[in-house]
């Protein structure tokens, strides 16, 4: 008498779970990098000062300084305003 084989194939508990994590973990990941992108030149390193003459004696020794601030002024933000205060500190043609 020729041997019966059977085969049992089990479904496979939670396989629907992992799709939703992964499907949660790549628009995460879309949703980052979209952010990343965006903000990048907002994170990235200060510029010095801009220089542009306003009002007064265009020949004049003495500048007034204006820093243009945007935005919302705590850290890790507040690094690049805190270099731009520094680098008009350590100009001496500054008296204001």
């Amino acid at each position: 008498m020729p041997q019966t084989i059977h085969i049992h194939n089990h479904p496979r508990r939670g396989g629907w779970w992992l799709r939703i994590v992964l499907l949660l973990l790549l628009i995460s990941l879309v949703l980052n990098a979209t952010q990343l992108v965006s903000y990048r030149d907002y994170a990235s390193g200060s510029q010095p000062p801009f220089e542009r003459f306003v009002d007064g004696e265009l020949k004049s020794p003495d500048k007034i300084a204006v820093l243009e601030v945007q935005g919302i002024i705590m850290p890790p933000y507040s690094d690049r305003l805190l270099k731009s205060i520094e680098r008009v500190q350590e100009d001496s043609s500054v008296r204001g």
